[in-house]
């Protein structure tokens, strides 16, 4: 399964390089302490169980479908004729109280300038950031009234909330399983992806300008609902039902998780580290995700519209950097695991390529392997500069 969603940190072009260093470990479970969107996980299933964790909801929603779904495809044509009269409903009642704001968007996006986009846009920063927006509705309005005119467009905010109402009243009413109403908010969450007005990522969504007005306009005018059901279409799960039924997910801090597994009888043979390696918190990227998934009226601010409680990596501070990297190193000694670790030359953790093998020297009684890979990282507009950085990527693994 490709979800297409960037992932700041994606180990997409490593997966198979970990994974044959992987394969050379001992045998039994798996543990991706830093799945993300569970590249290494996918390159090493189904050799193995498969133990993901990750702080984000969205990350470990992802990791439940793909490694422990009893449904291995969700049925698209079957999940839109349960859904479309429901989705039908919502989005009724939503555009008659909408209908003056409407009105005006479509002038605005059929306007040649921007000056009555950007007003919009402004008027929209404003709104969702005032206290109303942030008391919940007993009905299924969240998009529209926090994040339309910014990231997308009222009609498709509409759209996304009706798509939640419906999944949501099927499961409710049990005409969808759980499973498959995950699948279905992981769908959405792809259509909300592919029909964005951002630069790839939600730090910030994009400000109209007359240079990118027709992207805007285009990104503006995309169907949330045929996104979402082309979106489902596209998943599946991971290796068979009775290999899944045996995985696990945690969405835990790392650090926290490695010491509460080692109080347990079942632990992870081998685990892979993929730490943050930037000062930019990945939770600011992908903080919509979040709010797809939980559907919660979180409180926000800034002009990202970021979550009020959205998770904090002590990996990308650099007072604690050091702290942490040798915490995690310790952590999988205690639990006696191979232990691979991918870390880049130029992460915030200085002299890193010096100081890793230190501190794994001390913890680990067994020679170091190290493996140095060129690769290029996606700045995805975290920092001032080029998109695109050449690095050095050193893999490094070792033995109890």
């Amino acid at each position: 399964m490709s979800l297409g969603i960037s992932y700041m940190g994606t180990k997409r072009q490593l997966a198979e390089v970990v994974s044959r260093l992987i394969s050379d470990c001992r045998h039994g479970a798996f543990l991706d302490a830093f799945s993300g969107m569970c590249s290494v996980g996918t390159a090493v299933a189904p050799s193995r169980q498969v133990w993901s964790n990750d702080l984000q909801h969205f990350a470990a929603y992802v990791a439940s479908a793909q490694f422990c779904s009893k449904v291995t495809h969700p049925d698209s044509s079957s999940l839109a004729e349960t859904c479309h009269s429901f989705f039908s409903e919502n989005r009724r009642r939503l555009r008659f109280l909408h209908e003056e704001k409407l009105q005006r968007e479509d002038v605005a996006l059929k306007a040649r300038g921007t000056r009555r986009l950007a007003a919009l846009f402004e008027e929209a920063i404003l709104a969702a950031n005032g206290p109303c927006a942030s008391h919940g509705s007993p009905s299924h309005d969240l998009f529209a009234r926090r994040f339309a005119g910014t990231y997308w467009s009222l009609r498709q905010a509409i759209d996304i909330d009706s798509i939640r109402f419906a999944l949501d009243y099927s499961l409710c009413h049990e005409l969808i399983s759980a499973e498959l109403h995950r699948w279905g908010v992981i769908g959405l969450c792809v259509a909300l992806s592919r029909c964005s007005t951002t630069t790839g990522h939600f730090a910030q969504p994009l400000l109209p300008k007359q240079q990118n007005r027709a992207r805007f306009v285009n990104q503006r005018l995309r169907d949330i609902w045929t996104e979402w059901l082309t979106a489902c279409g596209g998943l599946g799960a991971v290796g068979s039902t009775r290999w899944r039924s045996k995985n696990r997910v945690y969405r835990r801090d790392a650090i926290a998780l490695l010491e509460e597994l080692t109080g347990e009888c079942a632990r992870p043979r081998v685990i892979y580290a993929d730490p943050p390696y930037t000062k930019d918190q990945y939770s600011r990227y992908y903080h919509l995700y979040e709010t797809a998934v939980l559907y919660d009226h979180p409180a926000t601010s800034g002009r990202g519209l970021y979550r009020a409680d959205r998770e904090v990596s002590i990996f990308c501070q650099k007072t604690k950097v050091e702290f942490a990297m040798e915490e995690l190193i310790r952590r999988c000694a205690d639990l006696r695991a191979d232990f691979v670790l991918s870390y880049p030359t130029n992460g915030l953790f200085p002299a890193s390529r010096q100081r890793i093998p230190e501190i794994m020297t001390r913890y680990f009684r067994q020679s170091i392997k190290v493996i140095e890979i060129p690769h290029v990282h996606s700045t995805m507009g975290a920092s001032k500069g080029p998109v695109r950085s050449d690095v050095t990527e050193v893999i490094y693994s070792v033995r109890p």
